[in-house]
Formats: C-alpha cells, structure tokens, sequence
C-alpha cells in the first residue's frame, strides 16, 4: 500500500470515528433532554457508521511502517495518534452512554412496577346511592 493511499485511508477512519463521537454526543443530550425522536434517527447514523467502519480495513502504525519500507512519515504519526485518541474518546462516550442508558431502563423498569401494581391502589368508588346525587349518564 502506498503512502497516499495509507493516508486517505486514515483521514477517512478519523473522520468516521469523529462523527460516530458527535452522534454519540448528540444521542446522549437527546436522552438528557428528553427528545425521543432524535435518539432512533442517532442510533441509526451510528449504525451506518459503524458499518462503513467495519468496510474499511482496519489500519495500526505498525501496518503503515511495514507497507511502506520507510519509516513513518510526520503525517502518518499525526493521524495514528489522532486515531488512537478518538478510539479512546469513543471508548469513554460508549461507557457514559451505556451507563445512562442503563439509569434510564432502571427508571422505566421502576415506573412499570409502581403502573402493574397500582391498579388495585386506585380503584374508582362506586357512587353512594344515600348520598341522594344521581349519576346523570345512566
């Protein structure tokens, strides 16, 4: 693989990689908000990402000083590190996101419970026939 080619390659999965971090992001402040049509829509473009990810094949430093013969050019380094500390950005974004995803399934899990059981809680009284008041719709 030439140095060119090994660059674009690179730029096109740091680019990738920073919209998957701004999808994540926005995902998140759509959970906080709430906004619940953003968060399919966001989960949607992070699956297309993640696919276009998988397309590309997966490139470390080490495989660009092998492929090349030389040592790694100023440009390469950039991106590798680049590269590494988006990974590790997203790494972070994905703990954060899963944790509040799991915060809010304990949340609806809890108002299910408190719905299944408050049905004989709040039972409608039947009207007092020596109260004198009639119910009208009958």
């Amino acid at each position: 693989m030439d140095q060119n080619s090994l660059n674009q390659l690179l730029e096109r999965r740091v680019n990738l990689l920073q919209q998957l971090a701004d999808s994540l992001q926005s995902a998140h402040a759509a959970l906080l908000i709430p906004d619940y049509t953003q968060i399919p829509a966001q989960t949607e473009a992070q699956e297309g990402l993640c696919h276009e990810l998988r397309r590309l094949a997966p490139i470390q430093p080490s495989d660009a000083a092998a492929t090349s013969g030389t040592p790694v050019k100023a440009r390469e380094q950039a991106l590798a590190s680049e590269l590494q500390a988006l990974q590790a950005h997203l790494a972070d974004l994905n703990r954060r996101y899963a944790a509040l995803l799991r915060r809010a399934q304990r949340t609806v899990s809890i108002f299910c419970r408190v719905l299944q059981n408050s049905g004989l809680t709040y039972v409608v009284p039947a009207p007092d026939p020596a109260s004198g008041i009639h119910d009208w719709r009958r």
